[in-house]
């Protein structure tokens, strides 16, 4: 790896580290980690995943080896946990964000 590959990591560490968007990173992956921890149901991940596949849910299902709509239901509970629409590009840009940061810098959010 490169150090010019890590530029987009460094700048959301940096990013992260402001009181402002660490406000919005705790109160959007909250919720969501809060619920992965109580049910054991990886909520980050599967919309990592649905992420990753720009949002093909058949290609999410096949990939985390899961049924069509017990994905929907994962999605259909981000949605409802976060108040954010998987449909609206500044809601998905915004959970990315959070996802990402939060994990990069998982240690520093413990108390999520």
């Amino acid at each position: 790896m490169d150090y010019r590959d890590t530029r987009a990591d460094r700048l959301l560490l940096q990013l992260a580290k402001t009181e402002g968007m660490l406000d919005i990173i705790q109160s959007t992956i909250q919720p969501l980690a809060g619920y992965d921890q109580q049910r054991q149901m990886d909520l980050i991940g599967t919309f990592s995943a649905y992420n990753h596949y720009q949002g093909n849910v058949s290609q999410t299902a096949r990939a985390l080896n899961l049924h069509r709509q017990s994905l929907l239901y994962r999605l259909r509970k981000i949605e409802s946990l976060t108040g954010l629409s998987l449909i609206d590009p500044d809601d998905l840009f915004l959970l990315e964000l959070c996802v990402r940061t939060y994990r990069m810098g998982a240690a520093e959010y413990d108390d999520i």
